[in-house]
């Protein structure tokens, strides 16, 4: 270990690393990994190779350590490898997506008289290189399982940490992956025909145990059957008119009502109470992540400091969503 933290230090002497750049995460993460097959000249190489010096260091030490018999990548939830790799083979999806709606960031199709000019202006090739980028999507998931799914580090801090009932889940709000993890077979574009989901071949996958084991699991298995629905919708798009009839104006009619959607975090939906006029008397944004945190208190409750990060992570909550 002290030959390969003095090949490390050698090496980022030759390249002119300063502890600005990151060299204090490079040496942290050095630190934790057995770097014995690591010599000076591969780190050189592959540093070289890479526009970000300390960025290709951290990769070629993580890729060094998850083939050596004493992996330790991933003690803290931290599979550098897994990430660069899902990173640069899905990176063309988003230039998609973008090129689908003509905008960056918010990557929706706004309803305004533009919305039909945007779709006819699909850029040539759109539906090929969806094709594409769905068969590769599959092929990472691949990736991962086989890098992921039997390390024997990521069991030991996933199986059986952080469980969570299914009667629980449901008491908290919890939905989406989270719920399905817990064994609860329940997803909106199965029970309520929003969308053409019945149209598709696809299936809920649920998991087992409830833990952050599950979670990952279930999250993967999502991802596989969403890249399978987008290759079926673009094989069986009908030929017709591109958007519907609608007025400029809607005005809802008095009363209330909930609308909902499944969403990559689980259930998104909206109430809204109106007195018949042009905009809402009240309106009430259920996002996913606010209620599946709420769990938190429960879940974290008498378990050990280092699961911490596990348990959050599996929750896959975005800040965003929570901020009230």
């Amino acid at each position: 270990m002290g030959q390969a933290m003095e090949s490390v230090g050698e090496s980022l002497e030759d390249m002119e690393v300063t502890t600005g750049s990151g060299l204090e995460v490079v040496q942290d993460t050095a630190a934790d990994l057995n770097m014995t097959e690591v010599s000076a000249s591969d780190i050189k190489t592959a540093v070289e190779k890479i526009d970000d010096p300390v960025s290709g260091l951290e990769m070629l030490i993580a890729g060094g350590a998850t083939q050596t018999n004493d992996v330790k990548v991933s003690l803290d939830g931290e599979a550098i490898t897994v990430l660069f790799n899902v990173n640069s083979s899905i990176n063309p999806l988003p230039l998609e997506i973008n090129a689908s709606v003509g905008r960056t960031g918010n990557t929706t199709y706004t309803p305004n008289e533009t919305t039909r000019k945007e779709i006819q202006d699909l850029p040539a090739g759109f539906l090929t290189q969806t094709r594409e980028a769905m068969a590769k999507v599959l092929e990472v998931c691949e990736q991962l399982e086989a890098l992921v799914a039997a390390n024997e580090i990521f069991l030991a801090r996933t199986k059986g940490v952080g469980v969570l009932p299914p009667e629980v889940a449901a008491a908290y709000g919890v939905s989406g992956p989270n719920i399905r993890a817990s064994g609860v077979k329940f997803d909106i574009r199965k029970v309520e025909n929003y969308l053409p989901y019945d149209r598709f071949d696809w299936e809920v996958p649920v998991g087992e145990n409830g833990d952050c084991w599950d979670r990952w699991w279930v999250r993967l298995t999502e991802i596989r059957q969403s890249a399978s629905i987008i290759q079926q919708a673009v094989d069986g798009i009908p030929s017709g008119p591109l958007q519907a009839k609608v007025p400029k104006v809607i005005k809802v009619p008095e009363g209330q009502t909930y609308v909902r959607a499944e969403n990559p975090k689980g259930e998104m939906g909206y109430y809204l109470v109106s007195d018949g006029g042009s905009g809402p008397y009240r309106l009430k944004i259920r996002s996913a992540s606010f209620s599946n945190i709420s769990i938190l208190p429960w879940i974290l409750e008498g378990i050990l400091i280092p699961d911490i990060i596990a348990v959050m992570g599996s929750l896959d909550f975005v800040l965003g969503d929570v901020d009230r």
